[in-house]
């Protein structure tokens, strides 16, 4: 972890996940990563494993996915062990990317205002930043492009960043 200043604490994403994979593999879970699955075997109503691509079936008592609820309700968890009305919900899940991402050739590094000098310094580093809602983020959009610059700063105390790399 860094330490910004006025711009709050850092930290290296990476670093996180690797410290939650050490201690859950330290408990004794077992973490598989590019192993492919279509489908959660379902018995007595709930998770029960995994048939993977390689053809290897991996059963658990507890079964953890990182694929978003609508891929997994509507493609990998077969209907017939879902309500429907659960169903129709997860039918009308409206899922998307919640990031911006801008490339942008520059000759120097850019100096600011608040954070003087073009040499390398730690506010020039890649973050990953959360916003308070999506309609903040597509209003400053519009305001970037009609005026510029976001009209409505970022209020303090509901958003934050963390490098991602240290």
């Amino acid at each position: 972890m860094g330490d910004m200043g006025d711009m709050g604490d850092m930290g290296d994403i990476g670093a996180i996940a690797q410290t939650m994979c050490k201690e859950a593999e330290y408990l004794g879970v077992t973490i598989r990563i590019k192993a492919e699955i279509k489908k959660v075997l379902i018995d007595g109503g709930r998770a029960t494993g995994v048939p993977l691509s390689s053809r290897e079936t991996i059963t658990a008592i507890i079964v953890v996915t990182n694929v978003d609820s609508k891929l997994l309700y509507s493609q990998m968890i077969r209907e017939q062990h879902q309500e429907t009305e659960f169903r129709r919900r997860v039918r009308g899940f409206r899922v998307g990317s919640g990031t911006f991402h801008m490339n942008v050739t520059l000759y120097e590094l850019p100096g600011f205002t608040c954070k003087h000098g073009t040499h390398l310094q730690p506010h020039h580093q890649p973050r990953i930043v959360i916003d308070p809602t999506m309609n903040y983020l597509e209003q400053a959009c519009v305001d970037a492009i009609k005026h510029g610059w976001s009209k409505q700063p970022k209020p303090p105390g509901k958003w934050g960043y963390w490098s991602t790399w240290s």
